[in-house]
């Protein structure tokens, strides 16, 4: 037990999970109880990779099922979608580098944690945002990187911050650019303090 009465991360187990995504259900709609458990399966994930857990105890916790046949698509309301981005959100040092082995691209984590979990296709995604068509679809594709034109107008809809979707921009850009110049960054000295 961790101060607060809380499990600490490393001993928390899918029955603790899957008992959180129960009494979320209770409080908020079932697309926010699937938009609030994609990030504690990625911050599993991380802990995984980083080898502070032995496996993703989120994994195995199934989101509610949620889908729209027809009419329209429900969406966050937006005192809901600010709560969750202010939830979810990851801080760390300056030294300490949060990556992901593949990098992860923006147009993954807008498809994964909010198209589907809300049943929007990229389609009414554009309509909503006023841009073209193609410029979603090639986002969620992950042919596109996010601008910020782009990242001002997400962040608007779902109720985050312009910077949420350019900062993942830039990881993933930083990402997949140090895999490509390692060699020649490793073969760089590091200047010494005066």
């Amino acid at each position: 037990m961790v101060r607060g009465g809380g499990t600490a991360l490393p001993h928390i187990q899918p029955i603790h999970v899957a008992g959180w995504s129960e009494e979320l259900g209770r409080k908020y709609s079932l697309p926010t109880v699937k938009q609030r458990l994609a990030p504690i399966r990625h911050l599993f994930d991380w802990m995984v990779v980083s080898q502070a857990t032995p496996s993703n105890s989120a994994h195995t916790v199934r989101a509610p099922k949620y889908s729209v046949r027809r009419g329209k698509t429900p969406v966050l309301a937006p005192a809901e979608a600010r709560t969750m981005s202010k939830s979810s959100t990851i801080t760390r040092s300056a030294d300490m580098a949060l990556s992901f082995t593949p990098p992860i691209h923006p147009g993954e984590v807008l498809r994964e944690e909010f198209l589907a979990p809300l049943g929007l296709k990229p389609y009414s995604v554009a309509k909503r945002l006023h841009v073209p068509r193609t410029r979603i679809e090639r986002l969620v594709a992950e042919r596109t990187p996010v601008t910020p034109d782009t990242a001002l107008r997400l962040a608007k809809l779902f109720g985050t911050t312009p910077s949420f979707w350019l900062n993942m921009q830039t990881s993933y850009d930083l990402s997949v650019e140090a895999a490509s110049l390692r060699e020649e960054i490793d073969a760089i000295e590091t200047l010494d303090a005066a």
